[in-house]
């Protein structure tokens, strides 16, 4: 599961070169990032010190037992931290 912001930080360019990232979205559920959503991460914002509203608002829809992709695993798990749910954070480069 993602939500349309964590898209809107891969997505690069025409889908010659996004075509594997294309492919894989079609197995994903995406969600909107609504107000229900924003007010869910603001709150992770707050218990975790940190400001980046779209690696808190996937940690907010992370369900205990999944993992979250990501290339900054710090402050992903910072975020899961404060969620009380446990979620694997796996680092790409």
């Amino acid at each position: 599961m993602t939500h349309g912001g964590v898209i809107a930080q891969v997505w690069r360019g025409g889908t010659g070169h996004q075509t594997p990232l294309a492919r894989s979205l079609q197995a994903v559920e995406t969600v909107p990032l609504d107000e229900e959503l924003g007010r869910r991460a603001g709150v992770l914002l707050a218990r975790s010190g940190l400001s980046d509203a779209v690696d808190a608002a996937l940690a907010a829809i992370a369900a205990h037992g999944d993992r979250i992709i990501t290339s900054d695993p710090h402050d992903l798990a910072a975020l899961v931290a404060v969620t009380n749910r446990r979620v694997d954070v796996v680092p790409v480069s």
